[in-house]
């Protein structure tokens, strides 16, 4: 870890599927400093992401028609 922080992105599939240890990673980054930006589909909970993640989430738009 860098000790004056720095920016870290969390995506990859869906990170909230690892919950479990995702949330104290953020948490502990957060705690030294970083900037956390967590890319979700927004399927699962989001309640338990500390607040100042920034939180980008997608919409996936089904054709109509």
């Amino acid at each position: 870890m860098s000790p004056g922080g720095g920016l870290v992105e969390i995506t990859g599939g869906e990170p909230m599927l690892q919950e479990r240890e995702v949330v104290p990673l953020m948490q502990r980054l957060l705690d030294a400093r970083y900037t956390i930006l967590l890319e979700t589909s927004g399927e699962r909970p989001l309640e338990r992401v500390p607040r100042r993640v920034v939180k980008i989430v997608g919409c996936k738009m089904s054709e109509l028609g």
